[in-house]
C-alpha cells in the first residue's frame, strides 16, 4: 500500500511513526531512534508528513522538506481531539496523522534557522529579565530584614543601595554589606545582559524594518542603562 500521510510523535530519543494510505487505513507503525529518522525517510517516497509542533519540530521539518516531503506542523491543541484512547506515543502519532487529513486544519509555519535564532534572542532576554527581577526582589527582601525599604523600580535600587552600603552609621554588619554589594554587582551583570540583547533586537529592527514599536513604549532606566522594548514579528526574515 502506498503511504500518503505520515504522523510523527516527537520525543527526545525515540520517535513514533504512523503511516496511512489514501483511505486512511494504517499501513505503517514503527518506532525510530533519532539517528534512524533521516535514513528511514530517505528511503520513502515523498508524501505528506505531519509533526506535533513542539520542541525540535522546526528542525525536523526543515530536514524532511529537504528530502522532498510536504511537512505540516500542527499545534497540540488541534491534535488532542483525534486521540482515540489513552494518551501514549502510538495513539499520539495516529492522532497527528488523522488531524493532517482534515480539510482546513490550521498549521504552524515552518521557521528558518535564522528565524529560530532571533526567537532565541527574545527568549534569552526574557530569561535575563526574570532573573534580574528575582535578584532585585532578593536584595529588597534582605534589606527589609534590617529595616530598609526601597521603592519599587530597579532605578531606586541603583540609587539607594550604594547609599545604604556606604552609610557607616546604620549598624549593618560588615559581612552583610559585602553580601549586598556582591548581589548588586550580580544585578548589574544581569542588567547589562538585558541591555545587550535589547540592543541586538534594536539593530535588527533598524536593519530589516520588520519590527514595530508598541504604541506606548516605556523607557526604563535600569541601573543607569536606557532600555527600550520592541516587538518583532516571528516571521521576520534576515
Amino acid at each position: 500500500m502506498k503511504i500518503t500521510t505520515i504522523g510523527i510523535d516527537l520525543a527526545k530519543n525515540v520517535f513514533q511513526i504512523h503511516g496511512a494510505d489514501a483511505r486512511g487505513r494504517a499501513v505503517l507503525r514503527q518506532q525510530l531512534k533519532r539517528a534512524q529518522m533521516l535514513p528511514f525517510f530517505a528511503r520513502l517516497e515523498p508524501c505528506k508528513v505531519a509533526i506535533d509542533a513542539c520542541g525540535s519540530a522546526h528542525y525536523g521539518a526543515r530536514k524532511l522538506q529537504a528530502l522532498g516531503f510536504e511537512v505540516m506542523l500542527i499545534a497540540p491543541q488541534y491534535v488532542k481531539p483525534y486521540v482515540k484512547r489513552n494518551k501514549n506515543d502510538v495513539a499520539d502519532a495516529e492522532a497527528i496523522c488523522e488531524a493532517a487529513t482534515r480539510p482546513g486544519m490550521l498549521t504552524v509555519p515552518v521557521k528558518t534557522a535564522s528565524q529560530q535564532a532571533i526567537l532565541s534572542v527574545h527568549r534569552a532576554r526574557q530569561g535575563f529579565v526574570k532573573a534580574r527581577t528575582a535578584q532585585a526582589n532578593q536584595i529588597r527582601g534582605l534589606l527589609a530584614e534590617f529595616g530598609f525599604t526601597i521603592p519599587q523600580g530597579i532605578s531606586h535600587l541603583a540609587k539607594c543601595v550604594p547609599e545604604i552600603i556606604e552609610d557607616g552609621e546604620n549598624d549593618l554588619p560588615g559581612n552583610f554589606r559585602l553580601l549586598i554589594a556582591r548581589l548588586t554587582e550580580h544585578l548589574k551583570v544581569l542588567d547589562g545582559q538585558v541591555a545587550e540583547l535589547e540592543a541586538e533586537i534594536t539593530r535588527r529592527r533598524e536593519r530589516t524594518g520588520l519590527c514595530t514599536r508598541p504604541r506606548k513604549t516605556t523607557t526604563r532606566r535600569c541601573l543607569g542603562w536606557g532600555c527600550e522594548t520592541y516587538r518583532c514579528f516571528a516571521s521576520a526574515t534576515p
